[in-house]
């Protein structure tokens, strides 16, 4: 799997679980999207699960931080060496 296909598989967790509409372009370094789409701590959190759910993956809380989220692609990298 590529970082292309993880972001995009990313962006299409973001799509459904904040139900936004996929002609909106979501880009991968966008450093605003979690405050672009008015995501709380507790919808970032969501999101992380549903992610986890869809690569499979187990998030380690000690690795969760302002870094790990600021990016789609930072987020993406994450998930290439957990998988």
């Amino acid at each position: 799997m590529t970082i292309f296909e993880v972001e995009e598989r990313i962006k299409n967790v973001i799509y459904d679980q904040l139900d936004i509409s996929k002609d909106i372009l979501i880009d991968s370094y966008d450093e605003e999207f979690l405050s672009k789409y008015n995501l709380n701590s507790v919808d970032a959190l969501e999101l992380l699960l549903m992610i986890e759910q869809e690569f499979h993956i187990e998030i380690d809380d000690s690795d969760l931080n302002s870094d790990l989220l600021s990016t789609i692609h930072n987020l993406a990298v994450y998930i290439m060496r957990l998988i």
